[in-house]
């Protein structure tokens, strides 16, 4: 297996929280509809995406010969919309 992470502080392990995870199949860097989807799916479950996203490699050239056939994890943290928005400072106003 084989762990990428796009995590700007550069940390080799995820922290614990909520993550929406999503697969799909193809050659490293394809991630076809996986993030139309993801979104979609965050959107319908009133998620919101917080970072990092993690990209993990569950079959590759190491498991499988055909790179058509290669599956990628990606790993979003996510939190629920009424979380973000109860910590929300209150507008002054």
């Amino acid at each position: 297996m084989r762990f990428f992470s796009l995590d700007p502080k550069g940390n080799d392990r995820r922290g614990a929280g909520l993550y929406l995870n999503g697969y799909t199949r193809g050659y490293y860097g394809e991630t076809n509809d996986l993030p139309e989807r993801m979104a979609a799916f965050a959107h319908k479950n009133g998620l919101i995406f917080t970072g990092p996203v993690y990209n993990t490699y569950l079959f590759d050239e190491l498991s499988t010969p055909d790179p058509e056939q290669y599956l990628l994890q990606v790993s979003a943290a996510v939190t629920e919309t009424r979380r973000a928005l109860s910590r929300r400072p209150r507008s002054r106003l």
